[in-house]
């Protein structure tokens, strides 16, 4: 079995066992306190109640998550291709319903016990200050997604960019950049998204200040026209990017990664060229499996060396499996079939009217080598469909 199978099946016991311990030391409470026949009926009316809380409440809203002691994606569609994502935002979501159940366990033994009236009101306010803790903790992990605005100067332009990439429970990255001054200016702006933290600017081994504003850097400097930089940017950050519904679009975790360049700007970057490419050249470090736009080639045992040209770069992985049919690749999700992505690929382009000619033809001729089903929201202006090289990418239905 695969890693996602374990776990989906450790997922499945963690909410097997945590919500049938919560019924049973509600059962129990009620039991204690009324001790006749409406205890049963009591209990089963607190249990309804608890069901329909996220739906009073609203259930993508994060106190509706919270009070979902089942799994949260029951009211909305799942990410297939990102499986269970055991982030801290996961584990807060246990650890208040634990937190909730010790709660009412506590107030059994006051029933029971009626002394110590002073070390069980500290006991519980212990537990109600942990639940306010954990509460603003999971608000704080999970980012809404935005828009960036796209507008930047253009006395530069980025010729090359190279990694040292590291992806487990967050995002580090030694990002270095080769730019170009075109024109004489004092400053040098690159998105990078407000979720990353910046731990040191570099240019050409001098350390340069910076501010920043949402996803805008800025650094200062007296930059001459043809001259050429090397800058250096190492930063990081826990990537859990969903949408207003809840739905997981922009993601590292150990095993799950959704990281499109062109959606998410999760390195340094500037959108004055967006048809021009640059060479790419990325060390990177993960468990699993790796896909992306360029050629990966795996060195050893959870590291991979990305390499090639694109004006945006992709990396990914997930539950996907690669079909090859007819010569082309196919990195597809797990339970898809070729047949059915084509069938939406054709549908999608006919239903597309901006989408070029040239590139209607390229798909209907199937002149490419991979397809790939990726994950990026429609809300930027993103096509369903986009091509990179010789890459085919199909946006993921949900």
């Amino acid at each position: 079995m695969n890693e996602y199978l374990w776990l989906g099946i450790i997922h499945f016991f963690i909410i097997y066992y945590s919500s049938n311990f919560l019924f049973t030391v509600i059962g129990i409470s009620v039991g204690l306190t009324v001790k006749n026949n409406f205890a049963i009926v009591i209990s089963i009316l607190i249990f309804i109640l608890l069901i329909r809380i996220p739906y009073m409440i609203h259930p993508t809203s994060p106190f509706g998550r919270l009070f979902n002691i089942y799994d949260d994606e029951v009211f909305f569609s799942t990410n297939d291709l990102a499986g269970v994502l055991f982030n801290i935002s996961y584990l807060l979501d246990k650890l208040f319903v634990v937190l909730f159940i010790l709660l009412i366990g506590l107030l059994i033994r006051i029933i029971v016990n009626k002394k110590k009236k002073l070390l069980n009101v500290g006991l519980i306010s212990i537990i109600l200050l942990s639940q306010v803790i954990v509460v603003y903790n999971y608000i704080i992990q999970k980012e809404v997604h935005h828009q960036y605005n796209e507008f930047l100067q253009n006395e530069y332009q980025i010729l090359s960019h190279k990694m040292k990439l590291n992806l487990g429970n967050k995002l580090t990255n030694e990002s270095i950049l080769n730019i170009k001054i075109n024109e004489d200016t004092n400053t040098i702006q690159l998105f990078l998204d407000r979720v990353f933290d910046i731990n040191e600017i570099k240019i050409d081994n001098t350390r340069f200040d910076f501010t920043r504003e949402n996803d805008l850097l800025e650094i200062t400097g007296d930059f001459k026209k043809d001259q050429q930089h090397l800058l250096k940017i190492t930063y990081q950050g826990k990537v859990n990017i969903v949408d207003d519904l809840g739905f997981h679009l922009f993601y590292v975790s150990p095993f799950s990664v959704n990281l499109p360049g062109d959606s998410f700007y999760w390195y340094p970057k500037t959108s004055n060229y967006p048809n021009k490419e640059i060479y790419f050249d990325v060390e990177l470090e993960k468990k699993g499996t790796i896909f992306s736009n360029l050629a990966v080639v795996k060195e050893v045992d959870d590291k991979y060396v990305i390499r090639g040209n694109a004006s945006d770069l992709f990396i990914f992985s997930g539950q996907y499996k690669v079909v090859h049919e007819e010569g082309i690749e196919y990195v597809i999700p797990i339970g898809y079939e070729p047949s059915i992505i084509q069938m939406i690929l054709v549908e999608s382009i006919n239903s597309m009217e901006k989408l070029p000619n040239e590139v209607k033809k390229k798909i209907l001729d199937k002149n490419y080598s991979r397809m790939v089903v990726g994950i990026w929201p429609l809300e930027d202006s993103s096509a369903i469909v986009k091509v990179s090289g010789d890459t085919i990418f199909v946006r993921f239905v949900y």
